[in-house]
């Protein structure tokens, strides 16, 4: 058993990483809109990817009194029409950017926390399997082999 945990030492940090990589452009519009305030918004246009899998947004433009982009695509709603008013966050960070207060929720954050956690809990039980593993006699006395 304790080589299959081993293997959580490389398989840990594989998943660390892939949860920031899955968040990353959550965390960071959460960081340039939070200070911002809302505006009411017209969809001017949405662009959809319609696959088996799912909806994806591919591009979404809103007109406030300027023209904004809608920012952090993958947590964009898939149902926007053309002509539809909407309230949109907009900052001084983003200029010319927006997103919606439903793309900040915290929700969107529960599947790649969950995975971090578990990439550090893997690796913490790597590591200890790791150390529990036998050593060698490479580094001990020759004489003592025996």
């Amino acid at each position: 058993m304790s080589g299959s945990q081993a293997a959580g030492v490389l398989a840990g940090p594989l998943f660390v990483l892939f949860a920031l990589g899955t968040s990353l452009p959550n965390i960071e519009a959460r960081f340039d809109f939070s200070g911002a305030h809302p505006v009411r918004a017209t969809v001017v246009s949405a662009d959809y990817r319609h696959s088996a899998r799912g909806t994806r947004a591919l591009g979404i433009v809103l007109a406030a009194p300027e023209t904004l982009v809608l920012d952090d695509l993958p947590s964009a709603p898939d149902d926007l029409d053309v002509g539809s008013t909407v309230t949109a966050l907009t900052g001084s960070g983003r200029p010319g950017h927006a997103v919606l207060p439903s793309q900040l929720r915290w929700s969107v954050l529960a599947f790649p926390a969950f995975m971090a956690l578990c990439g550090v809990l893997m690796t913490f039980a790597g590591v200890d399997a790791v150390r529990r593993l036998p050593r060698s006699p490479s580094g001990a006395d020759p004489e003592r082999w025996d």
